[in-house]
């Protein structure tokens, strides 16, 4: 059974009724496709929120027990008191260690009077004596 167009045209109620038809069909296609794509991307956003976390815990935890492993070392403790060149070679390598291992950009120690006395930095990986 073929509609022909004029036949539709004609009658203003089968009009209106195919017009109000064909857009809630296309409204619902729409819905459709933008609900899909809505949760496709809610999905990657929601990993990658998730990695950005657990990227940003890991970080933290690193260098949270960074501090208290420092200042608990007996020869960077004891540098930091009474800086003589006998533990330097040592406490040098001991930084450069730590620094190369962490894969950090710099460790300052600070002395008793809060100024740094010992700098390791992260592209040399040779420690450094500030001159303060």
């Amino acid at each position: 059974m073929k509609i022909s167009w004029n036949y539709i045209f004609k009658n203003k109620w089968r009009f209106h009724i195919t017009s109000i038809s064909l857009f809630l069909i296309m409204l619902a296609v729409s819905i459709a496709f933008l609900h899909l794509r809505f949760n496709t991307l809610s999905g990657t956003d929601k990993m990658r929120l998730e990695m950005y976390k657990s990227t940003l815990y890991s970080t933290i935890e690193q260098f949270y027990v960074l501090p208290y492993m420092l200042s608990t070392d007996h020869i960077i403790r004891q540098a930091v008191i009474t800086p003589d060149d006998m533990t330097s070679s040592e406490l040098n390598q001991r930084i450069a260690h730590f620094n190369t291992q962490l894969k950090t950009a710099a460790i300052f120690i600070l002395d008793t009077q809060v100024r740094p006395s010992l700098l390791a930095t992260g592209r040399t990986r040779q420690l450094c004596r500030a001159k303060l």
